[in-house]
């Protein structure tokens, strides 16, 4: 009778501390990072500097390119003729993994500001506090180089507080398998996140790169790889699906997502106005491209 006692005991304590962790969890809504910085103080308090990753979003979040052409509102324009319209002349591609190619040669030549002008001192201070605050962007590897410049020329560095070594993973590789011994995600989580054939992704100086692919199904992978647990982890992004996702993927911890709308009137802007101007500014890219580097843009 005891022991009967003693497991309905446990039980309903199991059962109440995960009610509420799920509890604990929540969805926020801001354009002002400094809202960010708060709720990370608090967590790290509750949690304290250890036990908290800062997830965060590159672009139009934390930065946001100087032009239309290769930013963000102009990929996912792209990506959606894709989907809906494969023979409009607007587009560019023609498929997906040409399209993150392409856009990575855009971004190359680019230049980016942050969205906020706090926001780089607001993630040092994060940092200086022993808080982990790392990158998780839908840019690809190929896109390496451009993302490191700019994070550069605008003062962030994600290498000292990074997931794991500094270094990263070496190399390219990609998130998940069916091969049992290799996979870092089970093929419920793979069916359950609807993951199809596997792109490659990079991860370097606390910097993922993804490809278009579930941010919180390849964090999994990444936090896997490099042992390290958080109590809770807080992640910032302009897109409603990734910051689900995040939730998907970490149903046990403390997750809490800011969907950050500081942007929301710029990408208003170009998703309804004229695309005249960017087009043009794609065949002059394109024509420039070309003559240098025939056959390696769009064949």
């Amino acid at each position: 009778m005891k022991r009967t006692v003693f497991k309905l005991a446990s039980s309903l304590i199991i059962s109440i501390s995960l009610s509420f962790s799920v509890l604990a969890s929540e969805k926020l809504t801001s354009k002002d990072f400094r809202e960010v910085a708060e709720k990370v103080e608090k967590l790290s308090a509750q949690y304290g500097s250890d036990g908290v990753l800062v997830a965060l979003d590159i672009d139009d979040t934390i930065l946001s390119l100087n032009q239309d052409l290769g930013g963000e509102a102009w990929f996912n324009w792209q990506s959606d003729l894709l989907a809906k319209d494969p023979q409009s002349s607007y587009l560019v591609a023609k498929d997906f993994n040409q399209l993150l190619a392409i856009n990575g040669k855009i971004m190359a030549m680019t230049s980016a500001h942050p969205t906020q002008a706090e926001i780089p001192s607001l993630i040092k201070a994060m940092q200086d506090k022993g808080v982990s605050v790392i990158v998780v962007t839908s840019r690809g590897p190929s896109d390496r180089d451009a993302t490191f410049r700019h994070m550069k020329s605008n003062g962030m560095d994600f290498s000292k507080t990074a997931a794991g070594s500094a270094a990263g993973i070496p190399g390219d590789y990609k998130p998940y398998t069916t091969k049992v011994e290799k996979r870092k995600l089970t093929l419920d989580e793979i069916k359950q996140y609807k993951l199809d054939a596997a792109r490659p992704v990079h991860y370097e100086a606390g910097i993922l790169f993804t490809a278009g692919q579930h941010k919180g199904g390849v964090l999994k992978t990444v936090l896997a790889r490099a042992h390290k647990k958080y109590a809770s982890i807080v992640f910032v992004d302009n897109t409603q699906k990734h910051l689900d996702r995040m939730h998907e993927a970490f149903p046990e911890k403390d997750v809490v997502t800011f969907l950050f709308n500081r942007q929301d009137d710029e990408i208003k802007r170009f998703k309804d106005g004229d695309k005249s101007a960017v087009t043009e500014n794609w065949k002059k890219f394109k024509a420039t491209w070309d003559s240098v580097f025939p056959e390696q843009l769009t064949h």
